[in-house]
């Protein structure tokens, strides 16, 4: 792929890499036809038979949306079909996707392939990101100790997470597994975002010290910790295929009109149905409450689904704080979000060194560091998960049911807000 990838940023801060189609592999043959009558070759860049899409990409997208769309309109000339969006009203990626589709539902009955954008998936630390709100604010250092581990509940259980780099923490030692490439580098000065995967870590620990984490990095500094759906959904099969019993997703993309990314959607369909996955529902519910409002979001807009954590087979988790009480940053009045968990002023493991805060400050972190976000909520969902599960006789997916038969009955709760889970934070 080329290392200039423009970036589009669409309706409810949902952003995807323009001039990228993402197309379902049995018809991709049929797709490429279309692009060659009218006179465009676009190249294959990628193809994922674990995911059976493939990956196209277009080499000059606004004289490729106008060439495909004066070929639908003439080709379809007198029959009924949804018109293409002239340039400069639409986007040009949404422009190729609308043309592609009036085409075949015009020339089938109805019916077209199976096509998405790369979309973006970025993290869920504390703003900063392109694609994340934040709203959980920035980490701040913590004195003391964590829980002492060892032999505890856990054993034997995998649990698996794609996060940003994992820094060597001593308190972590011997409840990972991880790539050289998916560790952080020994460096005096780092960004907020690179300890998230270590702070996450460690609070999938503190609940189940005797699991193992195997890690994978998703969300690199280089691309400034933001990812696009290929490379993630690619990488929750692969994880899902080695083993793991549990995978913890903190992070969140976002669409225009609510409908599940296609490469999301597609990779948690292709998992075991036995694994559990748990993801973070956002720090989103208070960007009406932001002065300056957050750029290209609407500031009522505080209900809206991410994904992967609004899909119908993951666990989503919001924060609150340790009474219980719904943090302002949570989506609000959300059915989609099935747990609340503690996600304010959590402490973890951290960096050790010089941190640039996103508020611009730095300050100093010796190993440990208090944080907010569902992001939060979500690893300590996983790791009572973990702690609930016993290979060889409960699993997983019957820890998870443990947990939900353990919170307070329908009607405990006002309309909206989801069941809170107790649980000892460090």
């Amino acid at each position: 792929m080329s290392e200039e990838r423009s970036t589009i940023q669409g309706a409810r801060n949902a952003h995807f890499y323009a001039a990228e189609i993402l197309v379902a592999l049995p018809h991709l043959s049929q797709v490429m036809a279309v692009f060659r009558d009218a006179g465009l070759q676009p190249a294959v860049t990628a193809r994922s038979e674990a995911l059976d899409l493939g990956l196209l990409t277009l080499a000059d997208e606004r004289s490729a949306a106008d060439r495909l769309a004066e070929h639908v309109e003439r080709k379809l000339a007198g029959r009924p079909h949804q018109p293409v969006p002239a340039a400069g009203e639409d986007s040009d990626t949404n422009r190729v996707l609308i043309a592609l589709r009036s085409y075949f539902a015009s020339e089938h009955g109805g019916w077209a392939p199976t096509l998405g954008k790369n979309r973006l998936v970025g993290g869920v630390e504390g703003g900063g990101g392109i694609v994340s709100h934040g709203g959980g604010g920035c980490p701040e250092p913590a004195s003391g100790s964590m829980p002492a581990r060892g032999a505890g509940p856990g054993q034997g259980v995998r649990v698996g997470v794609l996060d940003t780099a994992l820094a060597p923490h001593p308190w972590l030692a011997g409840g990972w597994v991880a790539r050289y490439s998916d560790m952080l580098p020994t460096d005096i000065r780092y960004d907020q975002a690179a300890g998230h995967a270590t702070f996450v870590t460690g609070l999938i620990l503190s609940q189940a010290p005797g699991a193992t984490v195997r890690m994978r990095q998703v969300l690199r500094k280089d691309n400034g910790f933001v990812a696009d759906v290929w490379t993630v959904a690619n990488e929750i099969v692969a994880l899902g295929r080695s083993g793991v019993d549990i995978l913890n997703l903190s992070l969140v993309s976002y669409t225009e009109d609510g409908q599940p990314p296609l490469a999301l959607a597609t990779a948690i369909d292709r998992l075991d149905p036995n694994i559990v996955v748990v993801a973070a529902a956002g720090n989103h519910g208070d960007v009406d409450r932001r002065d300056p409002p957050v750029p290209g979001v609407d500031e009522h807009d505080t209900r809206k689904p991410t994904f992967p954590a609004a899909l119908d087979d993951v666990t989503a988790v919001g924060a609150a704080d340790n009474g219980g009480k719904v943090s302002r940053f949570t989506p609000r009045a959300t059915d989609w979000i099935d747990f609340l968990a503690p996600g304010e002023g959590v402490r973890s493991t951290y960096l050790s060194g010089t941190v640039e805060l996103d508020d611009r400050r730095r300050e100093e972190f010796t190993g440990l560091g208090r944080w907010s976000g569902t992001s939060f909520s979500a690893a300590l969902i996983s790791g009572a998960i973990a702690a609930g599960t016993e290979p060889g006789r409960v699993t997983a997916r019957q820890a998870l049911d443990n947990i939900r038969d353990s919170v307070a009955p329908p009607g405990a709760y006002p309309p909206g807000v989801p069941p809170f889970v107790w649980l000892d934070v460090p």
